[in-house]
């Protein structure tokens, strides 16, 4: 809703009440955005759709391999399913410091999607850089963003969305 204020746009928000991207997490975790074939089937299909997977992924011990085989694959379903390229902003994960999330797959995930991005020429927001080194964003699980840490990715994401404005 932040980012579609900033632009006097409709937000049609269908977030996907999912835990991890991967379906090879630890824990008998059983909600997984890989099995959702595409955006577009949880409602409207979205002019945009910001996708920001991968914290719970660490957090469940996903390993790196399997969470990029199956980032691929929701791609590809997204793709067939008619959206453009241009229409999907990845998100990295965010920089969660819970005591149960993997620090060092948590990075590797960050520049997985990174790769993606580039690869299906997607665009890309690092919202782990920006909530890394930044303080009073957290609630108190140190897992979930505050209001004030949705503000901040918000932020970032209206500037890649702006930029393609400005060109």
């Amino acid at each position: 809703a932040l980012v579609a204020t900033a632009f006097g746009i409709t937000d049609n928000n269908t977030g996907v009440d999912d835990t991890t991207m991967s379906n090879e997490a630890s824990g008998g975790v059983g909600n997984w955005v890989v099995s959702r074939r595409a955006a577009g089937t949880v409602g409207k299909a979205p002019t945009v759709a910001v996708v920001m997977l991968g914290t719970n992924d660490a957090r469940y011990n996903v390993t790196p391999a399997d969470f990029e085989t199956d980032y691929t694959t929701w791609i590809e379903y997204q793709l067939a399913a008619g959206f453009r390229p241009e229409q999907l902003i990845l998100c990295s994960p965010i920089a969660a410091t819970d005591a149960p999330t993997d620090q060092e797959n948590l990075v590797k995930f960050v520049y997985i999607v990174e790769r993606i991005a580039s690869q299906y020429g997607c665009k890309y927001y690092n919202g782990y850089a920006a909530t890394k080194a930044a303080s009073g964003i957290w609630q108190t699980d140190k897992l979930h963003l505050n209001q004030a840490g949705h503000t901040l990715v918000a932020e970032g994401i209206k500037a890649v969305i702006r930029a393609d404005f400005e060109r």
